[in-house]
């Protein structure tokens, strides 16, 4: 199952409570639905060539509407003034400085379909350079600034007549809702003033595209782009990706290294003598995703990332080529690590801040940082970081949000099931006082290639804002805790998980402030798989809300999108191996030993987790007698997208356990 991920942020207070063991936490007024309005979402900082400006992407939610709004920003590093650069855009995302820093290109929405707009700095309204008929997936500029690359992704083929109805297409690994075959996605350049795009690849294969997406790059004379292809644009398959080269005059084309899959985000150094790529080695649900730098020539090159033990989020070249900086979670937070090529890893000092955007024109030509960050007592902004010292912050975008009062969070960590070393992020209840007991929701993170980290986390402080702890537990499958920890998952996909959770769980209850009467258990996604297996097989839970849930591993793989990781995690098909193998890891199998009050929530259009395995598990429920509620919400995806369904689902959640505690 393929995880999903969210931003996080800091604040300079925070480093006094950090450390928790003795203080007591209060909270001023903790915040609830009234506040989630008042919440900015902000992504994509870009740190201009100059580096005296970061450009973000900043939405807001409009209720009335049910829809985003999004803007481009520009943020002055010296003084925190910024200036809304967009007006009227829809969908603003991705915005990326040319090589000399006059022009700002970006995404926006015409007609619903993503293209690349280019801005003069110097003032003058931003142009429109592409017309891909079904949309941009992503671009990069060419070195001299004089032109662009981009991804799109091909026209369904035209039909007339009675034709246009003979639409049956050959089922292959597709998620069950398809509706037809995935078209390819392929490369074009364009004048960075507009024009006709020269298209540079064709074929049923398809350069990665939609959630698969990777980067591409140019070389720095500008006569070769690296980027990640698969054989198709089934999601399933694109998990089985390589890094290629195109010549970017001739179309030749030539593959990076002998990989076979598991290939991806490749970069060109500056100076054009390297390339940086990330490579899992199998399945990256139990391979760690690494950073390997080879040279334009090919081959695999040298595992940079292996000494730190992390899986790698993403990367990106210091601005003389001699080093890279990945993002990984390490333990409960999520940093940063300078590796240089000679040499050895170092982490960078982000003082408490989580960091919850990618690197990618992130890095300024003296090493210093622009990105999003949060704690759990600060919502995300941007931040600023010098080599050597403290992150500022830059913005107060969420400081209407601060002010309705956070409560502070730390990491738990004991010693787990198997000897792993194992940790948790716990949030403490608005109004803490030491030695009384409280209410304890445990939420669990999805994945389960994730992990749970002190960023801020509007879930969890809904949750201590009634009053409760909150405990966040990694468990095996998890990447923030090294390479075994990860890999543990590997046909051990819900009992060991289960056995960490409820380390997580005792570890928190042997301190004597928990109330063993009011204990409950939810997650979405593998979060939601792990709470039909608590519930099934540990009866300590008052209340329970699992979302999005894999309640039944068979239907999981016959029906979803990724059917290719279902089979990794176990031994091979279910149908064509160990049949009761996937059995004996599905809630529903239990389903007679279920006492706790569950909700479930789906989407109807969930290809991930698909909706019949809610209703599986409510049916059987019902029929047995038990206390269950469900509710499904009429939209695609794996989790809705739009602000009001978001909130639905997050009031559904907290008032479940308010009315059980």
């Amino acid at each position: 199952m393929r995880a999903t991920s969210i931003a996080r942020s800091f604040v300079t207070a925070f480093a006094a409570i950090a450390l928790f063991g003795t203080c007591v936490a209060r909270a001023l007024a903790a915040l609830s639905f009234v506040d989630l309005p008042k919440l900015v979402d902000l992504s994509s900082p870009q740190l201009s060539p100059d580096g005296r400006a970061v450009a973000v992407v900043v939405r807001r939610a409009d209720y009335e509407h049910d829809r985003w709004d999004s803007n481009l920003d520009l943020v002055d590093v010296a003084t925190g003034h910024h200036r809304t650069l967009t007006v009227d855009r829809k969908d603003v995302s991705s915005p990326q400085w040319s090589p000399h820093g006059d022009r700002l290109a970006f995404l926006a929405d015409v007609d619903d379909k993503s293209q690349i707009f280019v801005m003069p700095m110097n003032g003058g309204d931003a142009i429109r350079i592409t017309d891909a008929p079904r949309g941009v997936e992503q671009f990069a500029w060419r070195p001299d600034g004089a032109a662009v690359a981009y991804v799109a992704v091909d026209e369904e083929p035209t039909k007339k007549g009675a034709e246009k109805y003979r639409d049956a297409f050959a089922v292959a690994n597709n998620a069950y809702l398809s509706r037809g075959p995935e078209q390819p996605g392929h490369l074009y350049v364009v004048s960075a003033t507009g024009g006709a795009a020269h298209r540079l690849t064709h074929g049923s294969w398809t350069v990665l595209v939609g959630e698969s997406s990777s980067t591409i790059s140019w070389s720095r004379d500008g006569t070769t782009i690296v980027f990640a292809r698969a054989a198709n644009a089934i999601l399933d398959t694109e998990d089985a990706s390589t890094v290629w080269l195109i010549n970017a005059g001739n179309g030749a084309l030539h593959p990076l290294t002998r990989h076979t899959a598991w290939e991806r985000d490749p970069q060109f150094s500056p100076d054009g003598t390297r390339i940086t790529y990330t490579y899992a080695g199998g399945d990256y649900q139990f391979n760690p995703w690494e950073s390997y730098v080879t040279t334009p020539s090919g081959g695999a090159g040298t595992n940079l990332s292996r000494p730190i033990d992390r899986a790698v989020g993403d990367a990106a070249w210091s601005s003389d080529s001699s080093a890279l900086y990945v993002s990984v979670n390490d333990g409960t937070e999520t940093g940063i690590f300078r590796v240089p090529l000679a040499g050895s890893a170092s982490r960078i000092d982000l003082y408490g801040v989580d960091v919850g955007s990618p690197l990618a024109g992130a890095v300024g030509r003296n090493g210093a940082l622009a990105f999003i960050g949060s704690t759990p007592v600060q919502p995300p902004e941007v931040y600023y970081a010098e080599p050597g010292a403290a992150p500022r912050k830059l913005t107060d975008y969420n400081e209407r949000a601060v002010r309705a009062g956070l409560s502070p969070a730390e990491s738990l960590e004991y010693t787990g099931p198997n000897g792993f070393h194992e940790d948790a992020v716990v949030t403490y209840p608005a109004g803490y006082v030491r030695g009384r007991k409280y209410p304890l929701v445990v939420f669990i993170h999805g994945g389960p290639t994730s992990a749970s980290t002190r960023g801020f986390n509007v879930r969890a402080q809904l949750m201590a804002g009634r009053g409760w702890f909150v405990l966040q537990p990694n468990y095996r499958g998890s990447n923030n805790l090294g390479r075994a920890y990860q890999s543990a998952i590997l046909h051990d996909v819900v009992a060991g998980p289960g056995r960490d959770i409820m380390a997580a769980v005792n570890a928190l209850r042997a301190r004597g402030e928990i109330d063993d009467r009011r204990i409950g258990v939810s997650g979405w996604s593998y979060g939601g798989v792990m709470t039909g297996w608590m519930i099934t097989h540990y009866h300590l839970w008052r209340a329970a809300m699992a979302g999005a849930g894999v309640h039944d591993w068979i239907v999981d793989y016959s029906l979803a999108d990724d059917i290719r990781e279902d089979v990794d995690l176990f031994h091979g098909s279910p149908f064509a191996g160990d049949l009761a193998e996937w059995r004996a890891a599905s809630p529903l199998t239990y389903a007679r030993q279920i006492t706790t009050p569950l909700l479930l929530l789906s989407d109807v259009g969930d290809v991930r987790v698909p909706m019949p395995e809610s209703y599986e598990l409510f049916r059987a429920l019902r029929d047995l007698h038990k206390p269950v509620e469900f509710y499904v919400y009429p939209v695609s995806g794996h989790y809705p997208s739009d602000p009001v369904r978001s909130d639905d689902i997050a009031r559904r959640w907290v008032n479940w356990f308010a009315r059980h505690f």
